[in-house]
């Protein structure tokens, strides 16, 4: 039996690994960090920390516990062995106390040798190192991304700016000119803009939200489909165009797992 990191702690999971300049190391420096975040008084000698199969190129961590099956008959007789399973007392580990890994979570990250990295505005976890986002600060939630989803300039305003590592860069969101090149996205028809003064060099919405990702996948897997979900949110790419996306956008488009939350006419 495997029972795998949820919520901000997969996150963490999944940005630390990322940021890894050595990621098989990473891989052993995620299994010690969860072995340890386990509480003495919940430490059992058939609980692990263990690399799991993945589906993507991102590893899965889980804490693992086996069941001997000696003298069982009847998968009844595995039911109940399972319910027997100290593992299971680690279900309220599994996710971190709040929407962000708190501030011991990350420092014990760090204390194992990985980068551990929080956004100073959201505490989202984050990476600069993400496949489809280089150089841009992402959360892997699967919604805003590479959006900071405490950067609203008061309930006025719609528009966002991007996640900081330091509370001290974070700025007032920037206005559109009016005077920027705008083109098309190829997937889903918004008119984007290079010259967004909150997105420096990345495709973004020219009105409305002025968010720069695109399209995010559908949501509602379970615990180890999650984990694999690297491809959590895509950027705009303009017409004619190419990206480091482009191809798992179109993988995706196929699965069924790409959508375009459509904005009301107001606000584009």
């Amino acid at each position: 039996m495997a029972l795998y990191p949820r919520g901000a702690l997969r996150e963490l999971v999944k940005t630390s690994w990322l940021d890894a300049d050595d990621q098989d190391q990473a891989v052993e420096q995620l299994r010690r960090a969860l072995a340890a975040y386990v509480p003495e008084d919940l430490r059992r000698p058939g609980i692990e920390a263990v690399q799991r199969p993945s589906t993507t190129s991102v590893p899965r961590i889980a804490w693992a516990q086996s069941v001997p099956v000696a003298g069982m008959r009847t998968w009844e007789d595995v039911r109940l062995a399972e319910k027997e399973m100290a593992l299971f007392d680690l279900a309220r580990l599994a996710d971190t106390p709040g929407e962000t890994p708190p501030e011991e979570t990350l420092a014990l990250f760090r204390e194992h040798g990985l980068s551990a990295r929080a956004c100073a505005g959201c505490g989202a976890p984050v990476t600069d190192r993400h496949p489809h986002w280089p150089g841009v600060l992402v959360s892997m939630e699967n919604e805003f991304g590479p959006v900071c989803t405490c950067s609203r300039l008061g309930d006025e305003s719609p528009q966002r700016v991007g996640h900081v590592l330091d509370a001290a860069q974070a700025r007032p969101a920037g206005k559109l000119t009016g005077k920027e090149q705008k083109v098309r996205c190829q997937n889903c028809d918004m008119r984007v803009t290079e010259q967004h003064p909150n997105w420096p060099g990345v495709w973004t919405e020219a009105g409305g939200y002025c968010r720069p990702n695109c399209a995010v996948p559908g949501s509602g897997a379970d615990d180890a489909t999650e984990y694999d979900l690297v491809d959590c949110v895509y950027p705009h790419v303009p017409v004619g165009a190419d990206s480091p996306a482009a191809a798992a956008i179109t993988a995706a488009k196929k699965t069924g797992y790409f959508f375009q939350p459509r904005l009301p006419r107001w606000a584009q």
